[in-house]
């Protein structure tokens, strides 16, 4: 617990760090679409990465299903970021953030 109520959160940006991913034979991760139900975020960074030009991070926010996010660095890396940049929102309703894959 911190001195912040659940009920007052604000956020500037989501940080999204993968640390494994389903194949062990795989280089690379990477990910179609990611959606939000209360987060609208404004683009997508992928802080040492590498992707080619048409699988950028912005691509998980498209509603296109044919494009995607790669980071071919990611056994390097040995993980691999995202940083989603939102408008400021606050969420009255949520008390915790979870994830499905």
């Amino acid at each position: 617990e911190t001195d912040m109520e659940h009920n007052d959160l604000n956020f500037e940006r989501l940080r999204l760090h993968i640390t494994a991913i389903r194949s062990t034979g795989e280089h690379c991760v990477q990910i179609n679409r990611i959606e939000f139900s209360f987060f609208h975020p404004q683009s997508v960074d992928n802080p040492g990465g590498n992707s080619p030009y048409h699988e950028r991070a912005n691509n998980l926010l498209s509603s296109n299903q044919r494009t995607k996010w790669l980071d071919s660095l990611f056994a390097m890396n040995r993980s691999a970021t995202l940083i989603f940049n939102l408008d400021e929102v606050r969420t009255p309703e949520m008390s915790s953030l979870s994830f499905n894959f």
